[in-house]
C-alpha cells in the first residue's frame, strides 16, 4: 500500500526523514509527494485545520498503482486516470469492493472504456500490425508501459536495453484501436474487437 518510512511534514511543504550518512543519523529534508496521515485522537498534539479536520502530521510515500482507468471525456477522447493502491484501499473501505468492479463507470464518474491492472492484456494496431501486449507498469502521469506477451524478464531486459517498452497514454491507445482482451490458461485468446 505504501513504503514503511514515515515522513515528517514540514511547514515549508517539504518532508523530513532520518537516514544514516557516514555512520551518523541525519535528518534529511526533501520535496516528495506523500500520503498525508492525521489522527483524530491526537488533536491536542497536532491541532486542527481551518476546516475543523485533524491536521496531518506525517506522510508515507505511495509505492504502487492499483490500476489505470481509461475513460472517455466529454469530447469522446480517451484519457488515463491512475488509481493508486492506497486510494483503492480507501475506496473499498468506504464503498466496498463493488466500486472497483463496475464495468461501466470510472471512479471519477466518467464513462469507463476499460480498467487495466498490471499483467492484463491488450491488443492494438502498431504500424499496421496487430500486437498482443501485457501491462507492465503504470505511471502517475497516465503513461502505460507494455511489452509483448511472448517476452520474459522484461524489467531487467529493458534496463539492459535488450528490448524496450511500448509506451502509451489513453489518447494513443484510442488511436491504436486498443481493446482489453483475455487469454485463458491454455492460450485461448478472446478479443472483443475495438469499440471506438
Amino acid at each position: 500500500m505504501h513504503n514503511d518510512t514515515a515522513y515528517g511534514l514540514r511547514e515549508n511543504g517539504k518532508v523530513s526523514f532520518h537516514k544514516m550518512v557516514d555512520g551518523k543519523r541525519e535528518c534529511i529534508e526533501d520535496n516528495l509527494k506523500v500520503i498525508e496521515i492525521s489522527d483524530a485522537k491526537a488533536i491536542d498534539r497536532h491541532g486542527l485545520l481551518p476546516t475543523g479536520k485533524p491536521k496531518p502530521y506525517k506522510g508515507y510515500k505511495g509505492d504502487s498503482n492499483y490500476c489505470i482507468e481509461i475513460v472517455r471525456n466529454k469530447n469522446g477522447k480517451w484519457e488515463g486516470e491512475v488509481i493508486s493502491t492506497f486510494n483503492a484501499y480507501q475506496l473499498v473501505r468506504e464503498h466496498g469492493a463493488a466500486q472497483l468492479r463496475r464495468s461501466d463507470l470510472s471512479i471519477s464518474g466518467k464513462p469507463l472504456v476499460m480498467r487495466l491492472i498490471r499483467n492484463d492484456f491488450v491488443r492494438l494496431e502498431l504500424e499496421g500490425v496487430t500486437r498482443t501486449l501485457r501491462i507492465c507498469k503504470m505511471r502517475e502521469n497516465g503513461q502505460i508501459a507494455l511489452a509483448d506477451v511472448t517476452e520474459a524478464n522484461v524489467d531487467s531486459r529493458t534496463r539492459a536495453k535488450e528490448i524496450s517498452y511500448v509506451l502509451k497514454t489513453g489518447g494513443s491507445l484510442q488511436k491504436a484501436k486498443a481493446r482489453q482482451i483475455s487469454i485463458s490458461p491454455i492460450g485461448e485468446l478472446r478479443d472483443p474487437g475495438f469499440k471506438g
